[in-house]
């Protein structure tokens, strides 16, 4: 047995690596192998000394066996994309050696077992894409050695615990998005001591829930976060300039909320910005040049559906990693700035402002030349406000012939 494909036995010295007399199989790997049908008891019952398992991206069905508690050594289970329902068994808090445990896109139902607290030796979660409820048990806040979370694609309900944002000491991924979480988003928890290091939170997914309130200011305290998602909630309040101190950001998605007030200068330090995602709040107040002038590497600025006003920044023409540029459905005015160096710039969206004017022959290039592929300006009706030869959508003219 200990030949066969995906099967790995604890070696002997009498043997190789792979064959143990006594048959001990530690580690069996049937992932991607069109296996069907519910899992076998006798998995639980008879391979106990188990460290991996590896069932995923197979057609199995059926439920999660309570005898999963008897594999005390497991140290990795993978069962994911599958057809397995029903529940997560509390008995599953009885493999305290757990180190990485996988269950996504299953047909999981019911609450996430307080008895996984138990396994404090976790390191990586994975429970997402089911149809779990309820809220996340507070016993997951002795899960010191957790580096990632994937909750994200399930109904989870109540509010966001606060030991998530920075009381976990090793977690660097926190995935939350499309449940139904409720209430504001908690501050960032108080070092016990001065001297601890600041959170680790490097990806934070709270997306797509029902949060309110304001975006917490402490979140300058998560001084490694690269990435964070809030888009698609209910959040109010003014951006906070705080989050200028979270220097190492790629990746900035406040869209879909109520947010108000002006984009902070205090941003100018945001120099690693790639994605900035502003669109459909109340924002208000100019596109300021300098935080725009630091940010080199951006690549998609969406700020469209907002009450933005003011010249089109010159800079915008400075910055040629540019892929996408939405400005719609603002207040800006004056003529669109020379964008010829934009080579790779894919859509710009510039309609339902007072932008006026001629585009550059530059600019029209990036249409015949390169990449552009989607331009849509005021360039339609009798006295179009925006001369364009080469935009691709013309909205007020299709407004026109639609009446």
């Amino acid at each position: 047995i200990c030949l066969w494909h995906g099967v790995r036995c604890w070696p002997n010295g009498e043997h190789d690596d792979r064959y143990d007399g006594n048959n001990r199989v530690i580690s069996l790997n049937l992932a991607a192998n069109h296996v069907r049908g519910p899992i076998p008891e006798e998995v639980w019952t008879i391979l106990t000394e188990l460290r991996h398992l590896d069932l995923s991206e197979n057609s199995l069905t059926g439920e999660i066996s309570w005898r999963v508690g008897s594999m005390i050594h497991m140290e990795d289970l993978r069962l994911g994309t599958n057809m397995i329902g029903g529940t997560i068994p509390p008995e599953i808090g009885d493999m305290v050696q757990l180190k990485d445990l996988y269950l996504e896109d299953l047909a999981l139902n019911g609450p996430l077992p307080t008895s996984l607290g138990q396994c404090t030796k976790l390191r990586h979660l994975g429970l997402y894409q089911n149809y779990i409820n309820e809220t996340i048990p507070d016993t997951f806040s002795g899960l010191v050695h957790l580096e990632s979370l994937y909750l994200d694609l399930n109904d989870l309900t109540g509010e966001i615990p606060d030991y998530l944002l920075g009381g976990l000491p090793a977690l660097t991924d926190l995935r939350l998005s499309e449940n139904r979480f409720t209430g504001i988003i908690p501050d960032v928890p108080d070092k016990v001591d001065p001297q601890d290091p600041p959170p680790s939170l490097e990806f934070l997914y709270l997306d797509h829930n029902d949060l309110t309130g304001d975006i917490p200011v402490t979140f300058q305290d998560l001084v490694h976060l690269k990435e964070l998602h809030l888009y698609k909630n209910g959040l109010t309040g003014e951006l906070p300039p705080e989050l200028g101190d979270l220097t190492d950001l790629t990746h900035l998605f406040l869209d879909h909320n109520v947010l108000t007030g002006d984009i902070p200068d205090d941003w100018s330090t945001m120099t690693n910005m790639q994605e900035l995602f502003l669109h459909s709040n109340d924002l208000e107040g100019t596109l300021p040049e300098a935080v725009l002038g630091a940010m080199t590497d951006l690549r998609l600025l969406k700020v469209g559906d907002n009450s933005l006003y003011g010249p089109v920044p010159e800079v915008l023409s400075s910055l040629v990693e540019l892929e996408q540029v939405w400005l719609q459905d603002n207040v800006f005015h004056g003529p669109l700035p020379d964008l010829t160096d934009l080579h790779k710039l894919q859509s710009l969206m510039i309609y339902d402002n007072g932008i006026t004017g001629k585009v550059s022959a530059g600019t029209c290039d990036l249409v015949q030349y390169y990449a552009l592929v989607e331009f849509s300006a005021d360039c339609g009706g009798s006295a179009p406000e925006v001369e364009c030869e080469c935009c691709t959508a013309c909205p007020q003219l299709e407004a026109e012939v639609a009446v």
